[in-house]
């Protein structure tokens, strides 16, 4: 192995950033998150598309901040007590079925929509809807997907039957 830029050696790599034994997804999530929230931020301020009542809108922006933040936070508790990794961009060393994890095969990227829905009830932006629905269908094309296949041929039947057992979303 040849030595890196930080000195030690590391596995040799399929693209700069991806190992061999890791999904081999088009995008990595944060970047998503950051440009659809980028967006939605640019055109809520230029055309505020309000979609419900305004007494309304604060408080179910809270109500659903807190759903995903807890969801999300559960999801990340419950792949850090597995032990495996969490970045898209390393292998899985578990397959997790506890905690949320129970209920979806996705409770992150489900955590991270309802973290859009949040956001477009505070701001009641219409705009951040759209980006809602762009979230789901693109971390569902671009990542989940890839990573269902890469689970699959790593974890097998045990994967399969999971899948069988619990949802994608919910």
């Amino acid at each position: 192995m040849r030595k890196t830029s930080r000195g030690d050696d590391a596995p040799r790599m399929m693209r700069a950033d991806r190992p061999k034994d890791a999904p081999d997804v088009a995008f990595h999530p944060p970047f998503l998150v950051v440009a659809l929230a980028m967006t939605g931020w640019v055109l809520w301020r230029e055309a505020a598309l309000p979609f419900v009542p305004a007494a309304a809108a604060r408080p179910l922006g809270a109500v659903l901040g807190a759903v995903s933040f807890l969801l999300f936070s559960w999801a990340l508790l419950a792949l850090y007590r597995a032990g495996t990794n969490i970045p898209t961009n390393l292998s899985a060393t578990t397959l997790v079925t506890s905690g949320p994890y129970r209920f979806s095969r996705n409770p992150i990227y489900l955590g991270l929509a309802i973290g859009f829905a949040a956001v477009a009830a505070w701001l009641n932006s219409a705009w951040f809807l759209v980006m809602t629905v762009l979230f789901v269908g693109l971390i569902t094309a671009g990542v989940i997907t890839r990573e269902e296949h890469y689970l699959r041929d790593k974890f097998g039947t045990a994967y399969v039957e999971y899948c069988d057992e619990v949802r994608r979303w919910l």
